[in-house]
């Protein structure tokens, strides 16, 4: 008898232990569905294989406890069991008693299975309405689709939203311009609107040839990445309109040395001891550069330090100095990026293309290519602008609570088939007329926008100019995009987009 009993409580036992271990199994469920997701697994194929290895690892962690420490297997359990129900309670699509917020799931494991697939917010929009929630790792986000009605809430809000900075701006002084407070903006903001003048833009254009030219020249007959040669034009094009320094320079060398240090660290990560030093180097860089300003017997070109300095005596500061140094990296990698997607462009339509090249109108062939390049910036480039609540906010009918995210969703935005005809096709659309801002807007809006879209433009232009019209060239397009593991990453072409050049080449227009 009392071995019955003994026998029965070890069988109750063994089934209690199975049944904590199928919670712990079940519990990683979302993880599997993301690491099962196809999207996701195309795009970012490495973290793929790291989460079905974790999987491994946690089926194998809760055997092996299962065997040798079974009596922690039912806490774990109780506590995965816990979380998964207030997990899915979080994520739930509606709020029962707080109906007011905006519709959407906050589930994590959806939001991240999302960056697999770039029009995942058009599609909850047109499930949800343009106004939604979603998650992201530091938090609940409020997506706003529609540039009237995102541009409108920052207009009738404005005392309650912030930026969102990254962490990068804590390291310089006065913050980035980008995020900077409104009394800071005030002082800062009219000062980097008015340096990046014309004068600066068109003294970088010789820069953006040269650097073009080589990169065509340096081409051969075997399909090559184009990643080295557009990151090198938009480099040496900021370097020379931001500070005045000649990349080919003994200064100019000399710079590159530190910010090659600088700019190969993460941005959003605490800065190591060797990029400190870099970063400090630059500074002297920088700083040795505002001298040679003031001496008068000096030739210095246009650029937009030599212009701080002359709007202000004070100025250059800590504060402006820091600010140029991030810019030229950020500015680099989007402008890189936007030179990418009309290589990516101009691949796959070989009949606007033949236009670019088309010399009997000059007049019409200048529009042309001002149209491909805001094209290109509407269907690929322009992606989002991101503000923080700091208070709460009641806009059409909905609750957005202080402390989550907005995000402004312009790349969804253009591509509003009220707006345009066809919005997924490659069109000469922008020749026939310009666009309101509460249409079109790649370089953001309202006083944080980007202060060098004129800059960044004339380097775009330029470039697809030089590759347009050499005959020689071909462009092997990608066909696909990728992107990285961040919710603020841009979408750029896939590795596979690549040129190559085979005989003479003719002048550009």
């Amino acid at each position: 008898m009392v071995c019955r009993a003994h026998s029965r409580r070890e069988a109750e036992a063994a089934n209690v232990i199975a049944i904590a271990a199928i919670v712990l199994l079940v519990s990683a469920a979302p993880v599997g569905r993301l690491a099962a997701d196809a999207d996701f697994g195309r795009v970012f194929p490495r973290h793929r294989l790291a989460i079905m290895a974790l999987l491994v690892v946690w089926a194998g962690t809760i055997g092996t406890a299962g065997l040798l420490w079974s009596q922690m297997l039912v806490p774990s359990a109780a506590v995965a069991a816990a979380a998964s129900v207030a997990l899915a309670w979080r994520a739930r699509t509606r709020h029962g008693y707080r109906r007011h917020l905006p519709p959407g799931s906050l589930s994590l494991t959806r939001s991240t299975r999302d960056l697999g697939r770039r029009g995942a917010l058009l599609e909850l929009a047109g499930r949800h309405g343009p106004i939604f929630k979603a998650a992201q790792f530091s938090g609940p986000v409020v997506c706003i689709v529609g540039l009237d009605r995102g541009q409108r809430l920052l207009r009738e809000h404005r005392e309650a939203i912030g930026p969102s900075p990254l962490a990068f701006t804590e390291q310089i002084m006065g913050g980035f311009l980008r995020y900077m407070d409104d009394d800071t903006h005030d002082v800062y903001g009219p000062l980097f609107r008015r340096a990046m003048s014309r004068s600066v833009t068109e003294a970088a254009e010789p820069i953006v040839r040269s650097a073009t030219s080589r990169a065509l020249e340096a081409l051969t007959s075997r399909p090559t990445s184009p990643d080295a040669d557009v990151e090198r034009v938009a480099y040496e094009a900021i370097l020379q309109a931001l500070f005045g320094i000649d990349a080919s320079s003994d200064l100019g060398i000399e710079f590159s040395r530190s910010y090659d240090i600088f700019a190969g660290s993460a941005i959003k990560h605490p800065r190591h001891r060797r990029t400190v030093v870099a970063l400090d180097s630059l500074r002297s860089i920088v700083a040795r550069r505002v001298t040679l300003l003031d001496d008068p017997s000096a030739v210095v070109a246009p650029c937009a330090l030599g212009e701080l300095r002359a709007l202000d005596p004070a100025m250059p500061d800590d504060t402006c100095v820091d600010n140029l140094l991030f810019m030229l990296r950020i500015g680099s990698n989007n402008v890189a990026s936007l030179l990418r997607w009309l290589l990516e462009n101009l691949g796959s339509d070989p009949v606007l293309r033949d236009r670019l090249r088309d010399r009997h109108d000059p007049a019409s062939l200048s529009d042309l290519y001002d149209a491909f390049v805001a094209e290109t910036l509407r269907l690929a480039q322009s992606e989002y602008v991101y503000r923080r609540l700091v208070d709460d906010v009641d806009f059409e009918g909905f609750h957005l609570p202080a402390g989550c995210l907005v995000r402004i969703c312009v790349w969804e935005s253009h591509r509003d088939p009220m707006v345009y005809d066809d919005p997924e096709t490659l069109t000469d659309r922008f020749v026939a007329a310009r666009r309101p801002q509460t249409e079109y807007c790649p370089f953001g809006f309202d006083r944080h926008a980007c202060n060098s879209a004129g800059l960044s433009l004339m380097i775009a232009r330029t470039v697809l100019e030089q590759y347009a019209t050499d005959p020689g060239v071909t462009i092997r397009p990608a066909g696909g995009v990728v992107r990285d593991l961040r919710h603020w990453s841009h979408w750029r072409p896939g590795p596979t987009l690549a040129v190559a050049r085979r005989g003479s080449r003719r002048q550009p227009v």
